[in-house]
């Protein structure tokens, strides 16, 4: 089942942002999943990975919901 809470977003990362003068390398886009509940471990921005991918029966915080 999906959770409704599960959401995406579309970020550009930069291989080479932290190294200026570096070779520059194409952008990659990728979708990083957060979750929009208010006891979520991974809320939007955190930059911490959240391992549910949207499965209830993965959920961290299952007991919350």
């Amino acid at each position: 089942m999906k959770c409704e809470f599960h959401r995406t977003e579309m970020q550009t990362q930069r291989a080479n942002a932290h190294y200026p003068g570096a070779k520059e390398f194409a952008p990659k886009r990728v979708a990083i999943g957060w979750c929009a509940h208010a006891a979520s471990p991974a809320p939007k921005g955190a930059q911490k990975p959240l391992t549910c991918g949207g499965d209830l029966a993965k959920c961290l915080i299952k007991d919350k919901l």
